[in-house]
């Protein structure tokens, strides 16, 4: 990515799920090594070690979540984790009402 990028970090929370997605404006993953990237030792760049999405996947392996390129191209690329979540909606609203009231 260029020194004038921009790195976007922002959140959804569904039914049973928490996603964070990171968005930049990058040059893109290009197609010829999309279905490789998450292999140790894929890079595109010259000093990259190409371990980073390698070890990002086993750690959320590991935590029983997901790591998913969901976009990319030209523009940048956007990577989304997502999380098992024990709250639903309705219930993260009712504890927001809950803790306004406390106060």
């Amino acid at each position: 990515m260029k020194k004038s990028g921009e790195i976007k970090i922002y959140s959804e929370h569904n039914e049973g799920s928490i996603n964070i997605f990171i968005e930049d404006s990058g040059i893109g993953i290009p197609d010829d090594i999309i279905s490789q990237v998450y292999e140790p030792f894929i890079s595109t760049k010259e000093k990259g070690t190409g371990l980073g999405l390698s070890i990002a996947r086993e750690i959320m392996i590991n935590h029983q979540g997901e790591i998913e390129i969901v976009k990319t191209g030209r523009k940048g690329t956007t990577v989304k984790i997502s999380f098992k979540s024990s709250f639903s909606a309705a219930e993260e609203q009712n504890d927001g009402k809950q803790d306004r009231e406390k106060t």
